[in-house]
C-alpha cells in the first residue's frame, strides 16, 4: 500500500540551537511519506543557514518560505494556507524532538471521511527547572479532555501535537483565520465545531523548555508560575484571550454561541455585561481554580 502523504508545518525564527534535532527526527517519522514545510519567521540568527543545508540535502521533502517578521501564529497560518496539498497536515515547533511513530499513530486514529483533528499529551523537558515530566497526569486527563471538548474558547491542546486531515483542511481554507488568535487556538475552533477532536493521553514528542519558547507549558513550582503569570499578564500585558475567542464564535459560528459566549464576548460594554459574564463563569465546568483566575483576570480587563 502506498504510504500516506503528511505535510509538517513548521514556523522558525532564530532557533538554530535546536532545529537539527527536530527537523532529524522529522524525516526519520516511519510508516509515512513526509513532506516539510518550513516558513523562517525573519531570523537573524544561523537559522537559515542550517534549513537551506537540508532542503540542499532533501529537495524533493523540503520546500521553504522566506519572508519578514509576523509572529509565530500568523507564520503558521501562512503555511496553513500555502502549503501543498497532502491526506494529512501537522504543526512542527523547531526545538521538539519527535519520536519515529508520532505521526502514523496521529494518521490511523484519523484516517477517517469526516473533519477530525488529532492531538496528544506531552512529554516535557524542562532545561529551565531541570526536570522531566508528563505535561498532564493521569488523574488530570478526564478533566483536561472535558475542557478541550466542552470549552475551546477556554482551553485547547498544544499545537505541536496536532495532526488533522484533509477533510478539516478544507474547513480551514474555507474561512480566513480570525486576528489575534493563535494558529492552534484557531485551529482547534474549527475542529470543534465543523468536526471533531481525537486527544491521546500518551505522548510521542519530547517537548523543550528553555525559557526562549514562543509559548511554554506551565511552570510546575508555584512560585515561577507565580512569576510567569504575573510576566504575561502585567509586565508584556498580554491578555488571556477569551473573549477574542467568544467573539470569534459569534462571527463564525453564531449557531454554537450559548448565553455563556455571548456574555464573554462583550463584557467590557458596560458594568452589566461584566457582572452578567462574571456570574456566568460560575456556571462552567472548569474547576475553581480556573474559574477564580478567570474571574480575577476579567477585573484587571487581561480576559
Amino acid at each position: 500500500m502506498d504510504k500516506k502523504k503528511v505535510n509538517i508545518l513548521m514556523s522558525t525564527y532564530n532557533g538554530e540551537k535546536y532545529i537539527d534535532d527536530q527537523i532529524n527526527s522529522i524525516l526519520k517519522q516511519e510508516g509515512v511519506s513526509i513532506q516539510l514545510s518550513i516558513r523562517d519567521d525573519g531570523s537573524s540568527d544561523g537559522t537559515i543557514e542550517k534549513i537551506s543545508k537540508y532542503k540542499e540535502e532533501y529537495p524533493e521533502m523540503i520546500t521553504v518560505f522566506y519572508g519578514d517578521n509576523i509572529g509565530f501564529a500568523n507564520s503558521f497560518m501562512y503555511l496553513v494556507k500555502n502549503c501543498a496539498k497532502a491526506d494529512f497536515y501537522a504543526f512542527a515547533d523547531q526545538d521538539d524532538i519527535w519520536e519515529k511513530d508520532k505521526i502514523l499513530t496521529a494518521v490511523d486514529k484519523i484516517d477517517k471521511n469526516e473533519p477530525l483533528l488529532y492531538a496528544s499529551n506531552l512529554k516535557v523537558y524542562d532545561t529551565v527547572e531541570k526536570r522531566e515530566y508528563m505535561l498532564f497526569s493521569e488523574s488530570e486527563i478526564n478533566t483536561i479532555i472535558n475542557k478541550f471538548n466542552n470549552y475551546c474558547y477556554i482551553s485547547n491542546p498544544y499545537g505541536c501535537t496536532m495532526v488533522w486531515n484533509e477533510n478539516l483542511q478544507r474547513e480551514l481554507m474555507k474561512i480566513d483565520n480570525p486576528k489575534g488568535l493563535t494558529h492552534d487556538v484557531w485551529l482547534n475552533m474549527v475542529a470543534h465545531y465543523k468536526g471533531k477532536l481525537i486527544f491521546d493521553s500518551n505522548s510521542y514528542i519530547h517537548y523543550r523548555v528553555h525559557g526562549g519558547n514562543a509559548c511554554g507549558a506551565t511552570p510546575k513550582s508555584l512560585i515561577n508560575k507565580m512569576k510567569k503569570y504575573y510576566d504575561f499578564y502585567f509586565v508584556k500585558k498580554k491578555e488571556l484571550g477569551i473573549s477574542l475567542r467568544c467573539i470569534s464564535i459569534n462571527k463564525y459560528f453564531p449557531y454554537a454561541a450559548d448565553d455563556c459566549i455571548r456574555s464573554f464576548a462583550v463584557y467590557r460594554k458596560g458594568i452589566f455585561h461584566k457582572i452578567r459574564a462574571f456570574y456566568n463563569l460560575g456556571r462552567l465546568d472548569v474547576g475553581w481554580k480556573s474559574v477564580m483566575k478567570y474571574r480575577l483576570l476579567m477585573l484587571f480587563n487581561k480576559f
